[in-house]
């Protein structure tokens, strides 16, 4: 089993650092029924435009995670003007940001142990199925936690336009439950999780 270098989100460390404090709302685009993009208002900086952004890790392994960045230009233009006009109030007056980490995998189709899927309930970060050749460890998501402990999670899907922005609990639960969180300080430090052979699941 190969494991490749960790993917990080793409992003400037100052736009990240100002996710912990400078957020006033969101717009979510959706394209097709699918969110492919979300807006960051930020109160005294330019908003940041959050996307996926897709990585290729050997042939027939693509993992995917966030892109944000802020506009080019001086002035918002047309399209973003309305998006301005649909933007929902940010729902926390103070809050702190975790990145969640997975572990993703690749593995030949008939090598993939049976019940591998069924039994997600049960999985822990690191675990990936025995028989997987390529793993790698993808930054692919923000949560955010108000002090009431309320959340609001930016999670990349599992193909392109594939975002989700929700405050939904059982979503979030579930895209917790195998996955790492990293409170934002520490990532920006350039830290990654780090995984043992005994993370791989016996079978």
């Amino acid at each position: 089993m190969i494991d490749a270098k960790p993917e990080t989100i793409k992003a400037e460390a100052a736009d990240l650092r100002s996710l912990a404090s400078a957020l006033t709302g969101y717009t979510i685009s959706v394209d097709h029924g699918r969110i492919s993009a979300l807006w960051l208002w930020r109160s005294d900086q330019a908003p940041l435009l959050v996307t996926s952004d897709s990585r290729d890790i050997v042939f027939k392994f693509e993992v995917f995670t966030l892109a944000i960045q802020a506009p080019l230009y001086p002035t918002l233009r047309e399209s973003e003007q309305e998006a301005v006009g649909r933007a929902v109030k940010w729902p926390f007056f103070e809050w702190r940001v975790d990145v969640l980490w997975i572990r993703d995998w690749s593995i030949p189709i008939e090598a993939l142990p049976d019940g591998w899927y069924s039994s997600s309930k049960d999985r822990f970060f690191g675990q990936v199925p025995a028989g997987a050749e390529h793993t790698c460890l993808v930054a692919k998501a923000l949560l955010f936690t108000g002090a009431d402990g309320s959340r609001l999670i930016i999670d990349q899907g599992e193909m392109p336009l594939d975002l989700y922005v929700t405050t939904d609990p059982k979503f979030i639960n579930q895209a917790i439950s195998d996955a790492m969180l990293m409170p934002l300080d520490r990532y920006l430090e350039g830290a990654v999780p780090t995984v043992g052979d005994d993370m791989l699941e016996a079978r």
